[in-house]
Order: structure tokens, then C-alpha cells, then sequence
């Protein structure tokens, strides 16, 4: 394993540990330092909730103005991250490129169909995804089994 993959899994580990100790604050800065944002002002994303409270805080604050919400998660309902998110207009034109280190993955885009696209842990999954002009679509993405996502990370390694 290399050192910024070691250096990501612990700071990963630390989210974890931090959010279930409740350490993570709800609102503020202390939930906000461990998004990740990117995309352009016409199309932002931002990526994150590893926890509750981080969760609430990205509903709050991205929630009103963000179109569309991507939740990664294995069959079991535990979130996963690291996932490759690809979102495309349905004759092939893609619109976003992104990496997602949380489970959750929003981004502001016109009202309109898509063709969303997920990879991680050795798996694709696609779907088509009809974004409101108004409100907060989701796209839950669980085909991911707990075996895979283990035997997928032990190769990596």
C-alpha cells in the first residue's frame, strides 16, 4: 500500500471514529473540514458524509440548491466510498467526472434525464435518473455485497 493511500484510510478511520464519538459537530466548520468539493459554478459537487452529522450538514447547506444526491452503499445498507461517479446526457455527452471519498455525492445540474454511472471495488452500476427543476432527487446505488468490497480492497492492496 503507498503512503497516500495509507494516509487517506487513516484520515478515513479518523472520520469514522470522530463522527460516532458524536466529536463532529452538526453545523459549522467541524463538519464541513472533511467534504470534498470540486466541479465548476454551473455544475458543483461536493462529496462526504461519513456520519450523521456530516449528513445533516450537507442536507442543510447543499440540500436547497443541489439537484441530485448519489448514496453508495453494499447490500447490507452500510455506506461506502471511494466510488467513481460518471454523470452523462442520455446519448453519451458526459457532463461530470468525479471521485467520491464519502458515501454521498451531490452536485447541481439542469432539470433534466441522465445516464448516472458508478464504479468502485471492482463493480459498475448504472441508472437512468430524471432530475427535478425544483427539489433534491436521490439515486441510491447498493449492489455492492460486503464480500466483494473486502476481496476487491485485499487485491488492491
Amino acid at each position: 500500500m503507498d503512503i497516500q493511500t495509507s494516509m487517506r484510510n487513516t484520515l478515513l478511520g479518523l472520520v469514522l471514529v470522530l463522527s460516532a464519538s458524536g466529536a463532529v459537530a452538526a453545523t459549522g466548520g467541524a463538519a464541513a473540514q472533511f467534504l470534498e468539493q470540486g466541479g465548476d459554478p454551473s455544475m458543483p459537487w461536493v462529496s462526504g458524509g461519513i456520519g450523521s452529522d456530516e449528513r445533516a450538514y450537507m442536507l442543510s447547506e447543499y440540500g436547497p440548491s443541489y439537484t441530485l444526491k448519489l448514496e453508495f452503499a453494499v447490500t447490507n445498507g452500510s455506506y461506502l466510498g471511494d466510488v467513481d461517479v460518471v454523470i452523462a446526457k442520455p446519448g453519451g455527452a458526459t457532463l461530470l467526472t468525479a471521485h467520491s471519498r464519502g458515501p454521498w455525492f451531490m452536485t447541481r445540474i439542469p432539470a433534466g434525464d441522465y445516464r448516472v454511472k458508478v464504479s468502485g471495488y471492482g463493480r459498475s452500476f448504472e441508472q437512468s435518473v430524471k432530475v427535478p427543476a425544483r427539489g433534491l432527487k436521490t439515486a441510491v446505488f447498493n449492489g455492492w455485497t460486503e464480500a466483494g468490497v473486502s476481496s476487491a480492497m485485499r487485491a488492491a492492496k
